[in-house]
Formats: C-alpha cells, sequence, structure tokens
C-alpha cells in the first residue's frame, strides 16, 4: 500500500511522467500568454435557473465588467472529462483519434489519457515558444503529465482515496476519514487559485499556456458562502466515492451546491482580477467546464451544458456562443499565432454514466439539442 501511495505522489508531482514532453523553446513566441481554467461540472446559467433554482446572472454582469464574454449556448463535445480533454488538446474529435478502441474500460482511459498527455495543440503551442504549465485537479487520468511545469499539491489524489476504501478502512472512524479528506482537498482547490496569481506575477520571457483543473464545483462540496467549510455527503466513505455525484440525494444536493458555486464565483473572480492587474501583457483567460453537473443521468441536455467565459485582448467575440472544447485551441491560435488550423465539427456524444466502469468510455451515441 505504502509503494502505491508513494508512486502516485511521484507522478502527481511530476517526478515521473507518462510522455516526459519537451521543455520550452529557447525563442520566444509573438503570443500571449493563455490561462484556461477548467472548473469541473459547473453548469450553465440556464441549467443553474431551471434546476438549481439559482440566477448565476449577477455573477457573468461581473465578470463583463472585466473583459469577459460569455457564451450562454456553449456545451461540451462529451459528458465526460477523459474525452472533453482529449478531444480539446487534439483539436479533433475522439471518434477520429481512435478509429478501434480496446475492449477493455481501463485501457480506454489510459489510452484516454495518453490522447490527452500528447495532444497536437500542445505541440503548435511549443513550436511559438510557449512553455506548458499545468495545476492538476487529484484525479490521475485527466492530469497533464507532459507539462513542462507540473504545480501539483502534495493532499491526497484519487488513488489514495480509492485505497483507503479497500477492505474494513472505510469502516474506521469515518466521520474522521470525511473531515480529514475533505480537508485536504479543499487545500488543494484554494492552493489553485493562489498559484494562478502568483503565475501571473512571474517574469519568465517567454510566453505560457497555463491550465488550471479545479475539481469544483464538481463533488464533494467542499466550501460554503464567506469561505465558510461543508462536508461531503455522508455516504463517504462506507457506501460512495469522495467524488460521487450524490444522485440518490435527490432534491438535497441542491442547497449544498448552490452554496458551492457562490464561494467558486467569489474565487474565479478575484482570481480573474489578480491574473488581469499581475500579467505583464494582456494575457488570454478562459473560464469553462469540461460537462454539466450531472445530477441526474438521464438528463443528457443538462450534462452537455457547459460555462464558458472568455477574455481575449484585441479579438472581441472569438468565440461563437455555441463554442464548445474542441475548438477552443484553433480559435486562439489562429487569433494570436497567425496559425490556420481548420476548425472541427462542434458535434456532442454522449454516453450512459451508469455503465462506463463495464462499458468504458468509447460507446457514444449522437446528441441534438
Amino acid at each position: 500500500m505504502f509503494l502505491l501511495l508513494g508512486v502516485s505522489r511521484a507522478i502527481s508531482s511530476g517526478a515521473l511522467s507518462l510522455n516526459g514532453g519537451p521543455g520550452p523553446s529557447a525563442q520566444s513566441g509573438p503570443g500571449p500568454d493563455i490561462y484556461l481554467l477548467l472548473f469541473d461540472a459547473y453548469p450553465r446559467a440556464d441549467t443553474l435557473r431551471t434546476d438549481f433554482q439559482w440566477d448565476n446572472a449577477q455573477f457573468i454582469e461581473r465578470m463583463a465588467t472585466i473583459g469577459f464574454e460569455t457564451a450562454s449556448a456553449s456545451h461540451s463535445n462529451y459528458n465526460a472529462t477523459a474525452l472533453t480533454l482529449a478531444t480539446m488538446f487534439n483539436m479533433a474529435q475522439v471518434q477520429d483519434l481512435v478509429v478501434d478502441p480496446p475492449d477493455s474500460p481501463a485501457a480506454q482511459f489510459r489510452l484516454a489519457s495518453e490522447l490527452l498527455n500528447q495532444g497536437r495543440g500542445l505541440d503548435v503551442l511549443r513550436s511559438h515558444g510557449y512553455e506548458i504549465v499545468t495545476i492538476p485537479s487529484p484525479v490521475s487520468n485527466v492530469t497533464l503529465y507532459s507539462a513542462d511545469r507540473i504545480l501539483d499539491h502534495p493532499g491526497v489524489t484519487d488513488l489514495e482515496l480509492s485505497i483507503l476504501q479497500v477492505g474494513l478502512l472505510p469502516q474506521i472512524v469515518p466521520d474522521g476519514q470525511r473531515s480529514w479528506l475533505s480537508g485536504s482537498l479543499r487545500d488543494r482547490t484554494r492552493s489553485a487559485f493562489v498559484t494562478l496569481q502568483a503565475l501571473a506575477a512571474e517574469r519568465v520571457g517567454h510566453p505560457r499556456f497555463i491550465f488550471s483543473h479545479v475539481m469544483s464545483p464538481h463533488a464533494p462540496t467542499l466550501f460554503a458562502p464567506d469561505d465558510r467549510e461543508q462536508l461531503p455527503w455522508p455516504c463517504f466513505p462506507r457506501e460512495c466515492a469522495m467524488f460521487y455525484g450524490g444522485q440518490h440525494y435527490g432534491d438535497a444536493v441542491i442547497g449544498p451546491s448552490v452554496a458551492q458555486i457562490q464561494w467558486l464565483n467569489d474565487q474565479i473572480e478575484e482570481t480573474a482580477r489578480g491574473i488581469l492587474a499581475k500579467s505583464e501583457s494582456p494575457p488570454v483567460i478562459i473560464v469553462m467546464s469540461d460537462h454539466g453537473f450531472r445530477r441526474d443521468f438521464d438528463d443528457e441536455s443538462e450534462m452537455v451544458r457547459t460555462l464558458f467565459m472568455a477574455n481575449t485582448p484585441g479579438q472581441p467575440r472569438l468565440f461563437p456562443n455555441d463554442s464548445s472544447p474542441v475548438n477552443i485551441l484553433p480559435r486562439l491560435m489562429d487569433a494570436y499565432l497567425a496559425e490556420d488550423i481548420p476548425l472541427a465539427p462542434e458535434s456532442t456524444f454522449v454516453m450512459d454514466m451508469r455503465a462506463v466502469s463495464s462499458a468504458g468510455l468509447f460507446e457514444l451515441r449522437p446528441w441534438t439539442p
């Protein structure tokens, strides 16, 4: 067990790497710093109104005052993080990248991780002198290990959480486990915002692509307004995993989830203001989610309705109202780096989330509004 924990730490800290991507080019490119901030499972505004009885208009308006345009019909290309990221970093749908996926669900997750780490978009950025920097979430199979800098937090990861749920461990002081582990994840979330502002204050002499994956407002519930703390669903650790969506709690998840979104809105706005104020030249900042909240696995429409905001200096209305992840990098690189990358179809595909552990990631079918 301790060997596994050590290996997990080494991978998370960057001591081990899946691909060991190249370092930044010696010659700086002309492009701006690009911050891509992904907030896992952040619902679109219409979802918040109809499903959560929460009006997110004030947050959208506050972000607009500092230059952010919101795509009110934005959507994901998939309802799973691993495929969203593979698509985004390769600038192509995964069906075009993987003709014959492996049968094993575990092998499929490994393949998706390899795809995102070997993304063609990262190669194009590096050819323009970009350094790739990442602030990862605790979920190891969607971590960008091929980044040139991995600014990880030493807190608990998903692998360590799964080990702690083996055998009798969930029965041993479950309330203490819930409190300690949620505290570790809470520290990681706070750390990501601090690190983003510290990066903006750096003066490094070359452009950077900074990808931060924050596991919020995705479960577990950790925060409420005014930085008050929440605990995750009571089913953890005896009956469910820390990142369990809480489907069997029904409407009881609404209040804690909205409270976490309120806290998160303040952090996003404060961090965006800090990045803009501390940057040497105007950066690009994308604020997005990878999929919807997924409170109801039968509601496919909600699962693909996502948050998307963009601050694109000198390039107003760069993104259409129905933006999706597959064309984020092409639009940015065509506008700022004089590339001519053809846009991919903005199509969306969904899987049955209840069957992922048995069927894997690639049993997909088209979704249409």
